[in-house]
């Protein structure tokens, strides 16, 4: 009896993961994922990748060889603290945009070169900042983004961005 409920659970086990599977597929190539995060300046958004724990903190952007236009990546850091970034081993020119905590830009520097020569210099003014946007080089210049505008957040389900409590 023993061995026939462990054979039962053991083939239980494997349909399960084989319909979990079939379904993360059919998701994946039917484009049925969820919506990805954003962050929106008035009625411009843009898709980001979110890092918010050490080693993707300090990976970013190193070792891509482009970013898709409307992509970015927003560095949510656990407190408010001076936060300066450096280009070592990141191939593309950004624009960095640092925000407070009401997501408020309070510092921005536009086409950040590659460094090509070590010790690469670092980015961003001696003020206390939350976020740390980065976007394509020229982005921040042709939204016409400056000191003082506001961002948006857009987190789906399970994303650092959504809501913790709904109304």
């Amino acid at each position: 009896m023993r061995q026939r409920h462990t054979t039962y659970v053991a083939k239980l086990t494997c349909v399960l993961c084989l319909v979990s599977c079939v379904l993360i597929g059919f998701f994946a190539l039917t484009g049925c994922a969820p919506p990805p995060d954003k962050v929106c300046f008035a009625n411009r958004c843009i898709n980001i990748e979110v890092v918010t724990d050490s080693p993707d903190l300090v990976r970013g952007l190193k070792f891509r060889s482009r970013l898709k236009l409307d992509a970015g990546m927003l560095f949510v850091f656990s407190q408010r603290d001076v936060h300066k970034f450096w280009m070592k081993d990141t191939w593309i020119p950004l624009d960095m945009i640092w925000l407070d905590d009401e997501k408020r830009i309070i510092d921005i520097v536009t086409n950040v070169p590659p460094c090509q020569d070590d010790p690469c210099p670092s980015y961003g003014q001696n003020i206390l900042s939350r976020y740390v946007l980065e976007i394509n080089a020229g982005q921040a210049e042709r939204w016409k983004l400056s000191i003082g505008d506001e961002a948006k957040f857009r987190g789906s389900p399970g994303s650092p961005l959504y809501p913790k409590t709904r109304p």
